[in-house]
């Protein structure tokens, strides 16, 4: 609308504003058509997306590899068995592969391990002096200056101590430094034996009970490095020191394990680092430190013989870790009962699988060992009830929209209607405007014609049925294939048909999906669950160009400039701005003309005064 000042009636006496109005209605009625034809697209992309977001629930309740508990395209959701076994020393996990039996082992003897190597002795084991001890007499004369305090932290609890010369022969010789130091070591820590020593020149703390971490520091540097020592010097590894301070290693320190080379250590590198470096390499290793032991182990990350560790050394690092305690891998060996007879048999984990049902060993056993199978199924009952309600709950959402009455006299209400309407009467409207906007939808129809022939047609080289199992289909016509279960004949088939019950959900194809020439075969060859996915993938998946329902409307919460129907809406939109500018544009030709009628009036008007006032004076 213009700002131009509007001359409205001064001369003619109409209300301009009044009777623009009144004119602007009848060029509204345009605009109201075009928002509400916009808002039955909106509404009829919030319906398709409202179903489209039931179908992915649907499929990531049942038909998700995440979550193997309720996977019905995978036998880790039919597990209908439960595995007892007699003795401790085996472990039994049932699987949906599971047969109904027993497992009998006459005796295991020997269980897998991995291949191992640790150190034969503690890579550090003490504190020593890197060199020859300055001569004893400088020593003396620095203890005696004030430089007399050496600080011992023992599993994180410092004490120190003060040297004396002068009550130890003013130390004549390192011995009666090695007096003064051990006499003051066993008076702050009389519980644990630190004792030193004193061997071709260089000092050595030794701890006498295993399991200590024992360091050595000085607030006099002089006196540390008189006695050839390091601040803070312990005798355990340090794994944030590098190779190259902890054993002395320069450049790069080549390592090959199981045919692995490409570890980039080099000596300046911590020996955390190293350890990183071994663990995360595609090796297959662990290796390890122990503190309380000051030991390391490399151990191979499987069990078996077949899976023992080849390694060169070439660096030297395997040697400065000292591991040279070589424990072999061995496989699993143990004698079970079949229909032939006894079987001595092996295999390189402990861990494995008979008849489909996985074992565990834990433990040797000279004795007998029987793992029974028993039919079970309450888990699997209970996943198939849930589906079933899930799958009901789709289909009431689709029958009742596709069926639902369209009330063609309840138009979508304007801003103006809106306010002449009490909240409760606008949301009454609002229903029945939005009711069987997917009346008879052909694609939804055939969606839930296509679920309910998955579901009921046989399923080939399957010797079950879902009625077989006590899932049928309501009679009740106005309920459109809505499935009903008799819990006794599906408890039973569960007893009773357990494998079969299995396949008839998850048997697969060999044919790929959206393999039109093969289209047919995979349907009748795929089981329950498979069936229903690719038909969710039909509609709802989001890659391959998209799903029907996902090109039709778009997803919830998901940016859309691609579907059928926001093409259709931003067509609306921009039908509604072009209609919005034209009212506006028409409104102000209205005013034009009335504002030129005023002006012509008002020319008029003074003409006539003019004429009267000539008249009147003759």
């Amino acid at each position: 609308m213009s700002d131009m000042l509007r001359i409205t009636g001064m001369f003619s006496g109409i209300d301009t504003d009044e009777t623009v109005k009144k004119l602007m209605q009848l060029e509204r009625v345009k605009v109201d058509r075009a928002q509400q034809d916009k808002q039955i697209l909106e509404w009829k992309q919030e319906q398709y997306r409202e179903i489209s977001a039931m179908l992915k629930t649907f499929q990531d309740d049942y038909f998700n590899v995440l979550k193997p508990q309720s996977n019905l395209l995978s036998t880790s959701a039919f597990n209908v068995f439960t595995a007892n076994s007699s003795s401790s020393a085996v472990t039994a996990k049932t699987t949906g592969s599971s047969q109904k039996g027993k497992i009998e082992f006459a005796e295991i003897t020997q269980l897998a391990t991995k291949d191992r190597y640790t150190s034969d002795a503690p890579v550090i084991g003490h504190i020593e002096g890197s060199a020859a001890m300055a001569p004893i007499a400088d020593i003396a004369a620095r203890v005696q200056g004030g430089e007399n305090t050496l600080t011992f932290t023992v599993d994180g609890v410092a004490k120190t101590i003060n040297l004396n010369p002068s009550l130890y022969n003013n130390y004549a010789d390192y011995g009666d430094l090695v007096q003064n130091i051990n006499d003051r070591l066993a008076e702050v820590f009389p519980s644990i034996s630190i004792v030193a020593s004193e061997s071709g020149g260089k000092m050595r703390f030794d701890v006498g009970e295993s399991g200590h971490k024992v360091t050595v520091s000085s607030a006099h540097a002089d006196l540390l490095s008189e006695l050839k020592l390091d601040n803070g010097q312990g005798n355990v590894v340090n794994l944030k020191n590098s190779l190259a301070d902890t054993f002395g290693m320069s450049g790069d320190v080549d390592l090959i394990i199981n045919g692995v080379s490409d570890f980039g250590i080099t000596a300046s590198d911590s020996i955390q680092t190293v350890i990183d470096k071994v663990n995360n390499s595609s090796a297959g290793v662990t290796l390890s430190y122990d503190q309380m032991s000051d030991r390391f182990t490399l151990v191979s990350d499987r069990e078996g013989a077949v899976n023992a560790m080849e390694i060169m050394d070439p660096g030297g690092l395997i040697a400065n870790l000292k591991l040279n305690d070589h424990s072999a891998a061995q496989d699993a060996k143990f004698t079970v009962e079949t229909a032939t007879g006894q079987i001595t048999t092996s295999r390189s984990s402990n861990t494995f699988t008979i008849d489909g049902t996985t074992i565990t060993l834990n433990e040797t056993s000279a004795s007998p060992v029987t793992v029974s199978v028993n039919a079970g199924g309450a888990d699997v009952k209970d996943n198939i009830v849930k589906f079933v309600e899930a799958y009901n709950n789709i289909l009431d959402k689709i029958n009742t929209k596709t069926t639902e009455k369209r009330y063609r006299d309840f138009a979508p209400l304007t801003d103006a209607q809106k306010k002449e309407l009490e909240e409760d009467d606008e949301k009454k409207w609002q229903e029945k405007a939005k009711s069987g906007l997917l009346r008879s939808d052909n694609h939804l129809v055939e969606l839930a014609s296509k679920m309910r022939r998955a579901l009921y047609e046989k399923v080939e080289g399957v010797g079950l049925t879902l009625k077989d199992i006590g899932i049928t289909t309501s009679p009740d016509y106005r309920k459109a294939g809505r499935l009903l279960i008799d819990e006794g004949k599906l408890d039973k088939a569960l007893q009773e048909r357990p494998n079969d019950v299995v396949a008839l959900f998850t048997q697969k194809s060999d044919k790929a999906y959206l393999d039109g020439a093969n289209a047919r075969e995979r349907y009748s060859e795929s089981g329950l669950a498979s069936r229903l996915n690719d038909i969710l993938n039909d509609n709802i998946r989001i890659t391959k160009g998209g799903g029907y329902l996902i090109k039709k409307a778009g997803q919830k919460g998901v940016i859309d400039t691609k579907s059928d129907l926001y093409k259709q809406i931003k067509e609306a939109d921009d039908k509604v701005d072009k209609l919005l500018e034209m009212l506006a544009d028409k409104e102000e030709s209205y005013y034009r003309k009335f504002a030129r009628m005023e002006s012509m009036m008002q020319r008029y008007s003074a003409q006539s005064n003019w004429l009267m006032q000539q008249f009147g004076g003759m």
